[in-house]
């Protein structure tokens, strides 16, 4: 018995286009959060103003990347062998950050889901450097996506676009919106 999940033309229209909304995800997070650290660098806003940057953005990067650990579970089965095993590499990389974790107790909620307890501030800091890998956010942002060229394959972007025109393969006659 085969226990491949069975994947319609309706699924993979969903996956081909939330693919591309993730990756659009992370191209706009990386370039709102490069525009505000541009104009703090220039003196344009204060680093109080251009925290709530990085506080949107960088949710909205732990919860993209939390949707592409979902994605994969079901839609996985549809990457060629090539793509498979960079994407595997790129889940043990998303898991290694614990970002369904900073999802869990700050991205996503209000409090925290394993204790209901608000987060403090420098509890916060820890689990923000794991996610970013230390404190080199321009590496981080490289790692997502890089605004020169947002298709580049080693980047998390151009992974899923990868992803993705494995599934418009497996799938050629599927209606593309995003």
């Amino acid at each position: 018995m085969d226990d491949k999940p069975v994947v319609s033309a309706r699924d993979a229209e969903f996956a081909i286009n939330h693919l591309k909304e993730l990756a659009d995800n992370l191209l706009v997070a990386t370039h709102v959060t490069n525009l505000a650290m541009i104009s703090g660098a220039k003196k344009e806003l204060t680093l109080v103003q251009v925290a709530p940057f990085f506080r949107m953005t960088f949710c909205w990067i732990v919860i993209s990347l939390s949707k592409i650990v979902e994605l994969w579970e079901r839609f996985g089965v549809l990457a060629t062998e090539e793509h498979r095993l960079e994407m595997r590499a790129l889940l043990k990389e998303i898991r290694a950050r614990r970002v369904e974790e900073v999802r869990n107790k700050v991205a996503a909620h209000l409090l925290d889901r394993s204790t209901r307890e608000p987060m403090m501030p420098e509890e916060l800091q820890p689990l923000v450097l794991n996610v970013v890998m230390g404190n080199d956010m321009h590496a981080f942002f490289r790692w997502l996506v890089l605004l020169e060229e947002p298709t580049d394959p080693t980047t998390v972007a151009g992974k899923l676009l990868r992803f993705r025109a494995d599934i418009l393969k497996a799938f050629p006659e599927t209606r593309i919106t995003a």
